[in-house]
């Protein structure tokens, strides 16, 4: 799911008793708006790993456009923190328009 920022949408969490683990490919998103975000956010992690209860801290990679790293929260949650500069401005400038719209 993608959205962008102040049009209304929400994420709800919901709390389970047991977490259920997310597979990487399925991970949610946070944009930033630059490479140096991506790295001060690593840092941060990698800080405060265990005082926040976190699984895993991927390396940075720069593949595809996209320069990011991906982290494992204490709910088994993947999240990958990127920058990706215009890859889904097409998406988002469409407003409700989708690829297998006539």
């Amino acid at each position: 799911m993608m959205f962008p920022l102040n049009t209304g949408m929400h994420v709800v969490a919901v709390q389970a008793s047991k977490p259920t683990p997310m597979h990487v490919l399925h991970h949610c998103g946070v944009n930033v708006a630059t490479k140096q975000e991506v790295d001060e956010a690593r840092a941060n992690a990698l800080k405060y790993k265990d005082e926040y209860g976190v699984k895993k801290v991927m390396n940075v990679t720069d593949q595809h456009g996209v320069y990011s790293f991906y982290i494992k929260d204490l709910d088994l949650n993947w999240w990958e923190v990127q920058y990706a500069p215009n890859q889904h401005d097409d998406c988002f400038n469409a407003d409700d328009v989708t690829p297998w719209d006539d």
